[in-house]
């Protein structure tokens, strides 16, 4: 399973923070899926452009920081 940079497992619902494949600057978004075996991880960001849309960046596990654990606890 994927691990952030910390090396803390990363779980679909966990919040984290970091850099896509094709952004320049920091993110913050849910998980909504991983991939068992690799270090992929898919990002849900909330944008704020017409329409409230989401948007999803792709990203690998490795480059971001779990902020807060799908149950809502903060991780150390």
């Amino acid at each position: 399973m994927p691990h952030d940079c910390k090396g803390r497992l990363i779980e679909v619902g966990d919040v984290v923070r970091g850099t896509g494949y094709n952004l320049k600057h920091q993110i913050t978004g849910a998980v909504v899926g991983v991939t068992p075996g690799a270090e992929a991880c898919n990002v849900s960001i909330a944008t704020i452009i017409a329409n409230n849309q989401h948007y999803t960046e792709y990203g690998t596990a490795v480059e971001f920081e779990i902020m807060q654990k799908k149950d809502g606890t903060i991780p150390e």
